[in-house]
């Protein structure tokens, strides 16, 4: 079907983080993007959390709709476990502040 964008399983996943989720038309794009195959959208607890403390205070106007966009997304708020696993394949560790970065070899 001409137009038609099919989701294609992309072993690529993307960690969104509050910044970035934030902003609705980057988020709307980044989640469809996402949903056509071209990557795997993730984000912790505590980005969503962060988020939503952000929203209520900064953007309390696209507060119900990227907390809309965000939670129609099955499996994306990624589990401590998960998120150790994700970060251990890719060299990174876990940060004081539950954040991941560049492991100390790789930086």
């Amino acid at each position: 079907m001409a137009g038609t964008i099919q989701p294609v399983p992309s072993e690529i996943i993307a960690i969104l983080d509050t910044n970035v989720l934030m902003r609705l038309r980057l988020t709307s794009f980044l989640l469809q993007v996402s949903a056509a195959g071209a990557f795997v959208a993730r984000w912790t607890q505590a980005i969503e959390d962060a988020l939503r403390g952000k929203l209520a205070s900064a953007r309390p106007e696209v507060e119900s709709s990227v907390l809309a966009a965000i939670t129609a997304v099955p499996d994306a708020n990624l589990s401590v476990e998960q998120e150790d696993a994700t970060a251990a394949q890719d060299g990174c560790h876990r940060s004081w502040s539950g954040t991941t970065g560049p492991s100390p070899a790789r930086r």
